[in-house]
């Protein structure tokens, strides 16, 4: 199962210092599972916050468990709400058999965004992961042997010019081809947001200003501000 899963998730002790206090995030050590369900969000879903859809898998409530995997579907391009899980994307592969996957791997991801330096360069030590890369690989020759059409991309290769501006312009090249692009890592829905990792250590007060102030948002927000105005098919 995954590891080390995206210093985005806040220990309990963090969140009661704010707002959230009946939000229970899990701990490091059981945030990821095998065999997860994939769910893909609907339109009334969408409505929600990540805060509230947290809640709801915390609770059970709305069908859900920690056992799934909301996913956001917009056009082409699959992005994670919460944590993911080695197997993740495989549902989302079968879904879409036939057709061209690119998953994007290899990185962390946090509800604040990316962390980035003071030239907007994205942190590698807080950021990229190469045991990701080879999970996925590994999942890959699994259940897709012979399957030519899923191309695994580590994105600290692809990513060539470790920006998020640019992780937009990978995501793009592949959708105008019609190719089907999963971004396989935790929290990727808000992967084009960042913020200096001068100012907002890990945990420190701004750091958990920015996740919260992410997890109020309805997801249909983040995909209208983020998402919408470049993606190919978005409805």
């Amino acid at each position: 199962m995954r590891r080390g899963a995206g210093q985005g998730i806040l220990d309990t002790a963090i969140i009661r210092r704010h707002k959230y206090v009946t939000l229970r995030l899990p701990s490091f050590a059981t945030t990821h599972r095998d065999g997860l369900i994939i769910m893909i969000l609907n339109a009334e879903q969408e409505r929600m916050s990540a805060a509230e859809i947290w809640s709801a898998l915390e609770g059970g409530t709305a069908g859900w468990s920690f056992d799934d995997c909301p996913w956001v579907k917009v056009g082409n391009l699959y992005m994670s709400v919460t944590f993911t899980g080695d197997t993740s994307w495989k549902a989302i592969a079968e879904a879409n058999s036939g057709k061209k996957i690119i998953v994007l791997t290899g990185r962390h991801g946090e509800q604040a965004g990316a962390a980035v330096g003071s030239d907007n360069i994205i942190v590698k030590g807080r950021t990229y992961d190469k045991e990701h890369v080879a999970q996925d690989k590994e999942i890959k020759s699994k259940y897709f042997p012979d399957n030519g059409d899923i191309e695994i991309k580590d994105l600290w290769l692809y990513n060539s010019e470790h920006t998020v501006d640019n992780l937009q312009v990978v995501m793009l090249s592949h959708l105008q081809k019609g190719d089907v692009v999963v971004c396989a890592w935790c929290f990727s829905l808000f992967c084009l947001y960042s913020f200096s990792a001068e100012a907002a250590p890990f945990q420190s007060a701004k750091h958990v200003e920015l996740t919260v102030a992410n997890n109020d948002k309805k997801v249909s927000d983040i995909i209208t501000e983020k998402f919408k105005p470049w993606v190919p098919g978005a409805a």
